[in-house]
C-alpha cells in the first residue's frame, strides 16, 4: 500500500508527466517554485517598505504645453449604398456583374428571360392593330350613314316634306346614331389596347436590372435561372456602395468627448490593415453617441468593414502641469499589485527615499504625457515611472 506521501508524489509525477523513477526532478520543482515565491515576496516587501531612491526610475514634475488630441476607434462604412433589383415576374436569363465589380449609373447588371416578355409585347400589338382597322371600318360605316341621313334631309326640304317618310328618316337618324356608338365602343378598345401595349412594354423594360448610381457592388443575390416573383415588395438583387474614393468612419464617443470636437473638423485616420498609411478626414456628424467622419482614399487601399482610428488634433494647453504616461502605468500597476483601489494616481518619492501614493485627477494627453489639474503636486516632484 502507497503511503500519504507516495500518493501525492505519484500525482504530481502524473500531472507533470514525469517518470516515477526521476525523483530529483520533483525535488527541481519544488525549489523553483520556493524561489519564486521568496523572490516575487522580496519585491513586494521592498516596495511597500520604501527601498531605496536608487531602487526606481523617476522624473521630475514639469510645466509645459501638451498637445491635446482625442482618438476614436470604429469600422468603415460606404458613404451611401443603393439596391437594385425589379419588381417584375420572371426567370433570371443572364447577370452582367459579380460582387467587387466596379459599374456606372444606368450600366445593365442583369437581365430576366424575355422571351415571354416579347411575344406578350408581340400579342399586344397584334391586338392594337386589329382594334384599329375595327375602328376604321365603324368609321366608315357612321360616315356612311351620315351622308345618307343628310341626303335625305336634302331631298325632303325640296319635295316640301313629303319624301322620303317619317319613318323613313326617324330609321336614318336611328342608322346614325347605332354607328356612332359602334364608333365610341370601338375607340374605347383601341385606348383599352394601347395601355395594354405600353404595360407590355413596360414589363419588358423591368426585365432589365441597371444600376442606379455608380460604385462599388457589395453584395448580390442574382443567379441566372432564378426565379423571382414571390416577392411583395419585389427582388433586390444587387447592393451598391459608393466608390471607395470616400467612406465613412462611425465611432462610438461619449458626451463629453463630443463637446470638445468642432464641426468639420480635419482628421488624421490610421487603419490597422494599412500600416504606415495616414488618410485625411473630416468631422461630418456628432450625435446618438456616435462620431461620423468622411474619410478621402485613393479607393486602392480601404474598404468597407476595415478598422480604422480618427486622431482628432484639439490644439495645445498651455502652461500646465503634466506627468508621463510611463508614471500612471507605473501607479495602475502597482495599484493592481498591492490591491490599493481609488482612481488616478502617481507614486512620487519622498525625502527619504520612500514611495508614496498621490490621487490626481488627469485631464489632456497627448500619448505620453497627462494633464493634472487636481492633486498634491508640484513642479519638481518626482513621479516615479518604473523599477530599476
Amino acid at each position: 500500500m502507497d503511503e500519504p506521501g507516495d500518493r501525492s508524489a505519484n500525482e504530481l509525477d502524473a500531472f507533470l508527466g514525469t517518470s516515477a523513477r526521476a525523483p530529483w526532478r520533483r525535488w527541481l520543482l519544488w525549489l523553483t517554485i520556493a524561489g519564486g515565491t521568496v523572490v516575487f515576496a522580496l519585491l513586494a516587501m521592498r516596495f511597500a517598505s520604501g527601498g531605496q531612491a536608487g531602487s526606481y526610475i523617476s522624473e521630475p514634475l514639469e510645466i509645459g504645453d501638451v498637445p491635446v488630441g482625442l482618438d476614436v476607434t470604429g469600422t468603415l462604412e460606404a458613404s451611401a449604398t443603393s439596391a437594385a433589383g425589379t419588381a417584375q415576374a420572371g426567370v433570371v436569363g443572364e447577370v452582367r456583374a459579380a460582387k467587387g465589380d466596379r459599374v456606372v449609373q444606368g450600366q445593365l447588371l442583369a437581365r430576366l428571360d424575355t422571351r415571354p416578355f416579347l411575344e406578350a409585347l408581340a400579342g399586344r400589338r397584334r391586338a392594337l392593330t386589329d382594334r384599329r382597322e375595327t375602328l376604321a371600318r365603324a368609321q366608315d360605316v357612321e360616315r356612311g350613314r351620315e351622308a345618307r341621313l343628310q341626303l335625305f334631309q336634302q331631298v325632303r326640304r325640296r319635295s316640301g316634306g313629303t319624301a322620303p317618310s317619317e319613318r323613313e328618316m326617324a330609321q336614318a337618324r336611328e342608322e346614325l346614331a347605332r354607328a356612332s356608338e359602334t364608333v365610341k365602343a370601338v375607340a374605347a378598345s383601341v385606348v383599352t389596347a394601347q395601355a395594354d401595349v405600353a404595360a407590355a412594354s413596360a414589363a419588358l423594360a423591368a426585365t432589365e436590372v441597371r444600376a442606379p448610381m455608380g460604385g462599388v457592388v457589395v453584395q448580390t443575390s442574382a443567379a441566372a435561372g432564378r426565379r423571382l416573383g414571390t416577392e411583395a415588395a419585389g427582388a433586390l438583387l444587387f447592393v451598391i456602395a459608393a466608390p471607395y474614393s470616400q467612406l465613412d468612419l462611425s465611432a462610438r464617443i461619449d458626451g463629453k468627448a463630443a463637446a470638445r470636437l468642432p464641426a468639420g473638423a480635419s482628421v488624421r485616420v490610421t487603419v490597422a490593415d494599412v500600416p504606415g498609411q495616414v488618410f485625411a478626414g473630416r468631422l461630418i456628424g456628432v450625435g446618438g453617441g456616435r462620431a461620423a467622419v468622411r474619410v478621402a482614399s485613393s479607393g486602392r487601399f480601404l474598404r468597407p468593414g476595415m478598422a480604422a482610428t480618427a486622431h482628432f488634433d484639439l490644439g495645445l494647453r498651455r502652461n500646465v502641469l503634466f506627468v508621463p504616461n510611463a508614471a500612471l502605468e507605473f501607479a495602475q500597476a502597482s495599484d493592481a499589485r498591492l490591491g490599493t483601489a481609488g482612481g488616478s494616481a502617481v507614486y512620487v518619492l519622498d525625502s527619504d527615499g520612500a514611495p508614496r501614493r498621490v490621487g490626481i485627477t488627469a485631464a489632456a494627453s497627448d500619448g505620453k504625457r497627462t494633464e493634472v489639474v487636481d492633486g498634491a503636486l508640484t513642479p519638481g516632484t518626482r513621479v516615479i515611472l518604473g523599477l530599476r
